[in-house]
């Protein structure tokens, strides 16, 4: 008899379990979806930086990590820059007003396509023609001193942190990846409401495709056109103790007082 009951017991908790399991991997199904209810390019005349603006909404069921992209071609359709905004994640009914930099290197007419990128799926988007004048691209002879800006900067695996004192008011300046690894994903920022002597943290994210240690080069400029100048960062990884070492170091000296206070109490 206690037998049976043993194993009727077993029997119903084996049961249980995969009734567990069942509840447990029952799939929901859910959607992916987005849509752009507005989109513009825009130039700052002074300091001929062209500003890509997508209005993005996520529409579906799903949370998703989205960004802008920008790809810029020249005449011969040679991509010479491609401007990606910072990343934005975005739960169902939330909108994000995403902005993509590019600075021009010389005068032409150029394409640029966007496109926005959002899960697994990649939106494609308005395409706008650009046409780039002489006078736009004269600003790299103006101010590119560096003593208007005290920058300092830390780096991780995916974001750049750079802190940045002016020595005078900036109304705002523009923060442009001039050169990156290839097939990286790096943002490009603006910053408003610099006041003399105060620093602000300003934290610029990416995401490479397989890390490593790099250098890239940000132009930064002023909206007004007033300042410019190249900032040269290394990316590498911050060395920082691990605080699952530190509390087995912890523990361990620790454990070693209490066995000398055993050993002397004896």
């Amino acid at each position: 008899m206690a037998r049976r009951i043993i194993f009727l017991a077993g029997v119903l908790f084996t049961i249980s379990l995969v009734c567990g399991v069942i509840q447990v991997n029952v799939y929901v199904g859910g959607t992916i979806n987005g849509y752009m209810p507005f989109f513009n390019k825009s130039e700052f005349a002074n300091s001929a930086i062209h500003n890509f603006q997508v209005v993005f909404e996520n529409v579906g069921s799903v949370g998703c990590d989205t960004r802008l992209r920008a790809d810029i071609y020249n005449s011969n359709n040679d991509l010479v820059y491609t401007a990606w905004s910072r990343g934005f994640p975005l739960e169902p009914g939330d909108v994000a007003d995403m902005n993509a930099y590019w600075h021009p290197r010389e005068a032409g007419n150029y394409t640029a396509n966007l496109s926005v990128y959002y899960c697994n799926l990649i939106l494609n988007g308005p395409v706008f023609n650009v046409s780039v004048q002489n006078r736009t691209t004269s600003i790299e002879e103006k101010n590119t001193t560096e003593d208007l800006l005290d920058i300092k900067y830390e780096t991780t695996r995916n974001y750049v942190e750079m802190r940045i004192k002016p020595k005078e008011d900036l109304e705002s300046i523009v923060i442009i990846p001039k050169e990156y690894p290839l097939g990286w994903m790096f943002s490009s920022t603006r910053v408003d409401s610099l006041k003399k002597d105060n620093e602000k943290i300003v934290k610029i994210d990416y995401n490479p495709t397989i890390w490593k240690e790099s250098r890239v080069d940000f132009d930064i400029i002023s909206t007004d056109g007033n300042l410019y100048l190249t900032k040269s960062v290394e990316i590498k990884e911050k060395k920082e103790l691990p605080i699952e070492h530190i509390i087995i170091a912890f523990l361990s000296i620790v454990i070693i007082i209490l066995l000398i206070i055993i050993f002397r109490l004896k």
